[in-house]
């Protein structure tokens, strides 16, 4: 792509090239680049409405191939300057107020990661040769490129020193039970430290170090007090506390079986819980289970990491996430009367994964529940 020079010095360019130089970088798919920003965005610093500007301003890249529509990688012979005005950048960013726009955009150049390319009246407008866009004035995502292989790299060490975190919490929890168990062998200094080891294991800002150092002194303490793990449970006063502890083999919400007190002979007989009917009211169907649907939104499972509990956690994933796609609360309790909760997920998650297509994010769902579209036959819709 050629840079023409001559155009930007009769404009009184503060800079005397606006093309993006070019200093080389891996292409890139945009999905991979947002994946990974979302998912190391604290780490960096930057918070969901500034990773909702760099979703906006790299969908304004061409990165579809016009016959397939195939999404394409970004390489260094696109054009990063984006010259798109404030309004247009805020229609794709859910309608973002342009005072807000403003403070992301100056947030992001500070960090690093947008530079500004002012023309000398501060405009933004594309530099054209014959007839074709060969530079232009605005913002340049080209520091962005350019850290694209860092960020990526980043996010792939915060999931696996959070895979590594969950089984070294799993193994301290299970030591920490056996201890509970023997309590009664446990000095007071040594049982006040076991008992609070589940509070620190909790903690969201836990670090690999700080959980191998737990789970290190966990393992010195059985080792002193040779603890069997075959105790039984009933002997220790904190026996409901060690059922609570343990790690559970799957989510709370998974069919079990439960012991239940039969009305004969004052026998206990092990019944199969009956499978839980559904508390979500939809027209007419069964939502599947909740880590079903759960695992099924990538898109919310990469802003929201820690998974549902209960349907109250779960509605209030689905009202941070109406307004983090541009929802309002009056557009969602309408469309919550016609959805299934689960439902509902799955649409803004559809909703979140196609933002840089759907202009209208309220009008969408409310087509989608007017017409009682199922997410299966989302890619068969016409976008509003």
């Amino acid at each position: 792509m050629k840079t023409i020079t001559s155009a930007a010095s009769g404009a009184g360019a503060q800079v005397s090239c606006v093309q993006t130089d070019h200093a080389g970088f891996r292409p890139v798919l945009r999905r991979d680049l947002m994946r990974a920003l979302r998912k190391c965005r604290s780490k960096i610093g930057l918070t969901t409405g500034d990773v909702l500007v760099v979703d906006s301003l790299l969908s304004f890249l061409p990165c579809r191939d016009s016959k397939t529509r195939a999404e394409l990688p970004v390489d260094p012979s696109f054009m990063l300057v984006i010259y798109a005005s404030n309004q247009t950048i805020c229609g794709r960013a859910n309608n973002m107020c342009e005072r807000v726009l403003r403070r992301h955009v100056s947030k992001l150049v500070k960090l690093g990661l947008l530079r500004r390319r002012d023309s000398a009246t501060r405009k933004r407008f594309p530099i054209k040769s014959n007839g074709k866009v060969c530079a232009a004035y605005g913002l340049d995502l080209t520091p962005l490129l350019l850290a694209a292989d860092n960020i990526i790299q980043m996010a792939t060490d915060i999931e696996l020193e959070e895979e590594e975190i969950r089984g070294l919490r799993a193994q301290a929890l299970t030591l920490r039970a056996n201890l509970l168990r023997a309590a009664h062998r446990l000095s007071d200094e040594v049982l006040e430290y076991v008992t609070q080891a589940k509070t620190i294991l909790r903690r969201t800002t836990l670090k690999v170090n700080e959980v191998k150092s737990l789970l290190n002194r966990l393992k010195k303490f059985s080792e002193v007090q040779e603890v069997s793990h075959d105790l039984n449970l009933r002997e220790s006063p904190f026996a409901a506390e060690i059922k609570a502890s343990e790690p559970p083999a799957a989510l709370d919400f998974e069919h079990v079986e439960t012991a239940k007190e039969s009305a004969g002979n004052g026998q206990n007989v092990r019944q199969v819980e009956s499978q839980k009917t559904d508390t979500y009211k939809g027209p007419q169907r069964t939502d599947p289970s909740l880590l079903n649907v759960w695992q099924e939104c990538k898109e919310i499972v990469e802003l929201f990491p820690k998974p549902p509990k209960n349907h109250q956690d779960l509605q209030t994933i689905v009202q941070t996430m109406a307004s983090y796609v541009g929802i309002g609360r009056d557009c969602l309790a309408k469309t919550q009367a016609k959805f299934e909760l689960g439902e509902l997920l799955r649409s803004l998650n559809y909703i979140a994964e196609n933002a840089m297509r759907i202009e209208h994010p309220e009008a969408y769902l409310i087509n989608m529940a007017g017409h009682g579209r199922s997410i299966a036959r989302a890619e068969s819709w016409k976008p509003l």
